[in-house]
C-alpha cells in the first residue's frame, strides 16, 4: 500500500511538472493569432552589418524575420541593399535618418530612401539640447515641420520614434511626445512608438498605443530589465519585464502594418545575433 501510493505521488508530480513545462507564460496561456508582418531594427545588429552586411541579412531572413529597419547603412549604395533584400525575399519597411542629416540634404536623404525602397522615414536619437527643456527644442519642431512636409511629399509616410526623454514636461505641463504630436500635422508625421522607452519612461505603453492608435504605424517590441541596485539591460523579448503578448494583442487595434524587434544593445553575455533569434523563438511560441 505505502508502495503504490508512493508510486501515484510520483505520478502525480510528473504530471504537475510536464503541466507547468519551464515556467514560461507562452507555454500557459493561448497563443495569439500572428496578424502583422514581423522585422528586425537592424540597429542592434550594427556589428554585424559592419564586418558583414550580406551575411547578416542572409542571417536575419534564416531566422524568419520578413522585413528590417534600417539605421545607418554602412557606406553601402542603397540600391544594392534593396537588390540585396529583394532577392532575399526581405521587405525593407522603414530607414532611420536623422533630422540632422535630412535639413543638411532634403533631396540627398529623399533619394537614399527612394533607392532603398523602403515605406517610411523614420526620425530617431536626437542630442539633448534638441530635447524636451533644451535650448534647440523649438529649432526641432520647426525641422521636423520642414523634413516630415519634404517626406510626404515625396510618397513617404514620416514617422517619430520616441525615446524616454520626450516624457519630460515642456513648459506648459505636457509631455514632450504629446507636444511633439499635437503640434504636428497626423498627415504629416505618424508614430513608431517604442514600447520599451514608454514603460522605462514609467508610462503605460498599453496606454500610448490606445492614445495614438489611429497615427501609429509601427511598433518597436523590445524588453528590458532593471536590477534592484538600478542596472539596465537590454532582453530577448519574454525575458524581461514587458508584457509582450498584450501589448501585441493591443497593437492590433491600431493602425500599424509591422511589428518590429529591436534590442538596442546584446545582453551581457550573449551576442546580438543570439539575442535576435531568441526574441524571434519567443514570438513563435506565443503566435500561432
Amino acid at each position: 500500500m505505502k508502495m503504490k501510493n508512493t508510486l501515484v505521488a510520483l505520478l502525480s508530480a510528473l504530471l504537475l511538472l510536464t503541466g507547468c513545462g519551464n515556467g514560461n507564460q507562452a507555454n500557459q496561456t493561448p497563443k495569439l493569432e500572428k496578424k502583422l508582418p514581423i522585422g528586425l531594427q537592424m540597429y542592434g545588429m550594427r556589428d554585424d552589418l559592419a564586418q558583414d552586411f550580406y551575411g547578416t541579412l542572409v542571417k536575419v531572413k534564416e531566422m524568419g524575420y520578413e522585413g528590417v529597419e534600417f539605421s545607418g547603412l554602412h557606406n553601402i549604395d542603397p540600391a544594392q541593399i534593396r537588390q540585396w533584400c529583394d532577392e532575399l525575399g526581405l521587405v525593407v519597411v522603414s530607414n532611420h535618418v536623422s533630422v540632422t542629416e535630412m535639413v543638411a540634404d532634403i533631396e540627398g536623404s529623399i533619394e537614399m530612401c527612394r533607392k532603398l525602397g523602403c515605406k517610411y522615414i523614420c526620425a530617431p536619437w536626437f542630442f539633448e539640447d534638441r530635447r524636451p527643456g533644451g535650448e534647440n527644442f523649438a529649432r526641432l519642431m520647426n525641422e521636423l515641420d520642414t523634413v516630415s512636409m519634404a517626406a510626404t511629399e515625396a510618397g513617404f509616410t514620416y514617422l517619430y520614434h520616441n525615446h524616454d526623454f520626450e516624457f519630460d514636461r515642456v513648459e506648459d505641463g505636457r509631455f514632450g511626445l504629446d507636444y511633439i504630436f499635437e503640434t504636428h500635422s497626423d498627415s504629416l508625421m505618424k508614430a513608431e512608438l517604442d514600447l520599451c522607452w514608454i514603460k522605462y519612461a514609467g508610462q503605460d505603453p498599453i496606454a500610448y498605443l490606445e492614445k495614438y492608435a489611429d497615427r501609429t504605424q509601427l511598433v518597436h517590441l523590445k524588453d528590458y530589465y532593471v536590477a534592484e541596485d538600478g542596472t539596465f539591460e537590454f532582453r530577448p523579448l519574454g525575458q524581461g519585464i514587458q508584457d509582450v503578448p498584450a501589448l501585441i494583442q493591443k497593437t492590433y487595434e491600431t493602425n500599424a502594418t509591422w511589428l518590429l524587434v529591436e534590442q538596442d544593445n546584446p545582453t551581457p553575455g550573449k551576442s546580438a545575433m543570439q539575442c535576435s533569434q531568441e526574441s524571434m523563438d519567443y514570438l513563435r511560441e506565443i503566435l500561432k
